[in-house]
């Protein structure tokens, strides 16, 4: 199931690049992969105004999701090299802030592509 970390997460609009991340996200989930959580936990769409200015979140183009609900880092290796592939060249994802509090994964556009 995806789920939002409470009830500040907010969707202003689902774009093309939205819906497709949320889409993989859930084909994922359902999988159920070994190590990885039940849920995957969204903890920002375009809700906040802590983004650099220039952030893709304000674009309706970015996800942000829980990492320290996984098991071990091999599980977060795993989550990232699985999305990535679902989703394809023109987006990205990664671990922002690794061993921090904030840490989490970013999903978005990639910098200069259009999507669809």
């Amino acid at each position: 199931m995806l789920i939002t970390k409470d009830n500040t997460i907010r969707f202003k609009e689902f774009s093309p690049a939205m819906m497709t991340m949320l889409n993989v996200l859930y084909s994922l989930n359902l999988q159920k992969i070994p190590d990885f959580p039940d849920d995957f936990v969204i903890t920002s769409a375009n809700d906040s105004t802590s983004h650099s200015a220039k952030s893709k979140h304000y674009e309706n183009k970015a996800l942000d999701i829980r990492s320290k609900n996984f098991k071990d880092n091999l599980s977060k290796v795993l989550f990232i090299d699985r999305i990535q592939n679902m989703l394809g060249n023109k987006f990205i994802i990664f671990l922002e802030n690794p061993g921090k509090t904030q840490e989490h994964f970013h999903i978005q556009v990639k910098k200069g592509e259009d999507y669809p």
